[in-house]
């Protein structure tokens, strides 16, 4: 059995503190906020620099309407130098001043749509055509599943919030 406190650890060392949204799906489902903390955890080791990961869930966030995460993931480039203008791109589908976070914004959206459906043959031209190996690929997709979760718990919360404010 998966507990609060064993999470709540495994994320302070990951992070310096407990993201609120781990405390919430913690509190909720231990194995969430578990399942969530260690995925990110395990792709941080992968091939993509803080940036890039970075940029990815933030493109991530956006696909799926996470205002939330589009928030904590700007702040984030932010913080690690990104300019202003460079987010800004990246969350309006624009080209940023960063060739492989282009290519990489670009590859994540591919796949997030790509999928939900059966790659078809352009889909696939499309990747290679870009250079993505196999295990860049998986690693989006490792991103898009860990903020698939936190982005529906968001949004879901949000919605249950503005019930609870209306109703």
């Amino acid at each position: 059995m998966i507990t609060e406190e064993q999470v709540n650890a495994m994320a302070k060392e990951a992070y310096g503190i407990v993201p609120p949204l781990v405390k919430q799906m913690t509190v909720i489902s231990p194995e969430v906020g578990y399942h969530y903390v260690a995925g990110l955890r395990a792709v941080a080791k992968g091939s993509f620099t803080e940036i890039e990961q970075h940029a990815i869930q933030l493109k991530i966030s956006v696909l799926n309407r996470c205002e939330s995460c589009i928030k904590g993931h700007s702040f984030l480039l932010k913080n690690a130098g990104v300019s202003d203008d460079d987010i800004n791109a990246i969350r309006h589908g624009l080209l940023s001043s960063m060739k492989n976070v282009n290519r990489l914004t670009d590859l994540t959206e591919v796949m997030f749509f790509g999928g939900r459906e059966t790659f078809s043959s352009e889909r696939i031209e499309k990747l290679e055509s870009a250079g993505a190996g196999h295990a860049e690929l998986f690693q989006i997709v490792s991103l898009i599943a860990s903020k698939t979760i936190s982005n529906y718990i968001n949004n879901f919360l949000a919605a249950v919030k503005n019930k609870t404010l209306v109703g």
